[in-house]
């Protein structure tokens, strides 16, 4: 399980969370900008471990950050050699 943290305008910081369930990797929280640095590299991490579908249910919000996440893991997947799907 891996969190990123993202500043909303109120100053509260919130929870962003990628984590492996038997082979999903469930993202939570709001895929911006902000926790996009910080997911690439945890996604990348688990997607060069094994086969894995993507689960975005627990997103809140999304910008164009999240499409660049979501092809820095596809690109990974590709480079490792494993299968990556979204479900």
């Amino acid at each position: 399980q891996e969190p990123a943290r993202e500043e909303q305008a109120t100053g509260r910081r919130q929870e962003v969370m990628i984590e492996d369930r038997d082979g999903q990797l469930c993202v939570s929280g709001a895929l911006n900008q902000q926790p996009a640095p910080a997911l690439l590299p945890a996604g990348v991490a688990l997607v060069a471990q094994a086969d894995r579908v993507i689960n975005l249910a627990g997103i809140e919000a999304v910008d164009s950050s999240a499409i660049a996440v979501l092809l820095g893991w596809a690109r990974a997947a590709s480079n490792f050699t494993r299968t990556l799907a979204i479900g």
